[in-house]
């Protein structure tokens, strides 16, 4: 199944497939979709030179399209194609999301909160839960991404989900990230 649809039809339309195999006693009838999304995101981050222990997370929702508490697939990936702006640099860099920064806006000796970003230092090991993938970029900025994981699938479940990034090669972070050419991928 490939159509061009926004992110809430695509997860409505991935509910209704869903049906017929929660319905189902046997749970080897497992199919894999790919949903064209008609979406674009944009996560903006502040100028910052980041580090290796800074995870900068947008505080804009990207997930708010999507209706809330979505059971029914297995598994999710999201791919595409995402563009750095404010670099030229190449860009290495882990991404995370979270469903919920309340924890991060309450943590004041590790996060500084501005209006439009947390910017959290030292969260280790804690942070890895929310790891999602990497981004690999060459100069100019752009290139392919895929992204998985359970705080992906929550994210997008919750319909909350907001992106972070950890820089780990380069000069700066980007001071925006736009993912286009979105593809989701589900396991029924």
């Amino acid at each position: 199944m490939t159509a061009s649809r926004s992110l809430r039809q695509v997860f409505a339309a991935v509910t209704l497939a869903a049906l017929p195999f929660t319905l189902s006693a046997c749970g080897s009838n497992l199919t894999v979709r790919t949903i064209t999304l008609d979406q674009t995101f944009t996560a903006t981050f502040p100028a910052s030179t980041g580090g290796a222990d800074v995870v900068v997370y947008s505080r804009v929702n990207q997930f708010a399209a999507i209706p809330g508490k979505l059971p029914g697939f297995l598994n999710l990936r999201l791919s595409g194609t995402v563009t750095a702006s404010g670099t030229t640099a190449p860009l290495k860099s882990t991404v995370f999301v979270r469903s919920d920064l309340t924890p991060l806006l309450q943590d004041t000796s590790r996060c500084l909160v501005t209006n439009d970003a947390v910017i959290c230092r030292g969260l280790g090991d804690a942070e890895r839960a929310q790891e999602v993938g990497r981004l690999d970029l060459p100069s100019g900025g752009s290139g392919r991404f895929s992204l998985a994981g359970p705080a992906l699938e929550r994210a997008a479940q919750t319909g909350e989900g907001y992106f972070g990034l950890r820089l780990d090669e380069g000069g700066a972070l980007p001071t925006s990230l736009t993912f286009t050419d979105l593809r989701a991928e589900v396991t029924l």
